[in-house]
């Protein structure tokens, strides 16, 4: 019983490969991404992992009281930084 209460514990702070594929997955359905190869996909997915990284440890320290706003991931976190638009973007 208390080693599944620590795989439980583990699972949630360290979540398998399956469920980050899931989670990119989902996004990309959110934001109805689709990549033109497997190549460019995979790429596009290393780009997010990074960005979901990011977005990870950023709002850790919201947690912590260090910052005062959150992150989250939106339609550009599969682009490189000289690929973000710049200035103001009217919907």
């Amino acid at each position: 019983m208390l080693a599944q209460y620590w795989r439980n514990k583990a699972s949630a702070l360290f979540p398998s490969e399956m469920d980050v594929d899931k989670e990119f997955e989902d996004w990309k359905i959110k934001f109805e991404k689709s990549y033109a190869t497997p190549e460019e996909e995979a790429e596009r997915k290393k780009i997010w992992l990074a960005t979901r990284a990011m977005v990870i440890e950023h709002n850790k320290k919201h947690e912590q009281g260090l910052v005062t706003w959150t992150m989250g991931l939106n339609h550009f976190a599969d682009l490189r930084p000289e690929e973000m638009p710049c200035g103001l973007i009217v919907p």
